[in-house]
């Protein structure tokens, strides 16, 4: 495994843990997982630079790359480890926010079954996959980007 890629999976992986811990402090943890993505891109450009041997140095568009591929990562250990602790009852799962919206009385039965169908669908782990993959991508490249601009300090 080359050097790149042990540093993109372990900030990966070191950022979806803690994005997976932050989760369960509710609501403010939510928010800040994001600034995880953020790090795990700046977290690959700190390791990739620290392993180098000299005269190390990437452009914002290199780190930018990475940090993206970084935050990917971030987001499937995330979800992995979000998964976990939903199932150990440490996460409030869709269930229970499903009896929290019935509790609220906010919809009607009807609307409540359609939502309740929707929610408990295989599917929806496809979307969020899908949602988090991309949110992770973005945030990670903009700590990439940041990442170079602070770690980088050979010439380019």
């Amino acid at each position: 495994m080359t050097g790149k890629s042990q540093s993109i999976l372990l900030a990966g992986a070191v950022s979806g843990v803690i994005t997976a811990v932050l989760s369960i402090f509710q609501p403010w943890g939510g928010c800040a997982c994001c600034i995880t993505y953020i790090g795990a891109g700046m977290l690959y450009v700190w390791h990739h630079a620290n392993n180098q041997d000299h005269g190390f140095s990437m452009t914002s568009g290199e780190g930018a790359g990475s940090g993206a591929l970084a935050g990917v990562v971030a987001g499937i250990v995330a979800m992995i480890l979000g998964f976990v602790l939903q199932q150990a009852g440490m996460v409030p799962g869709p269930e229970q926010s499903l009896i929290d919206m019935r509790e609220q009385g906010q919809f009607t039965d009807e609307q409540m079954e359609t939502i309740e169908g929707i929610v408990m669908s295989p599917f929806m782990y496809v979307i969020g996959a899908f949602i988090t993959a991309i949110v992770g991508a973005v945030l990670g490249a903009i700590g990439g980007a940041l990442g170079a601009s602070l770690f980088a300090k050979g010439e380019v």
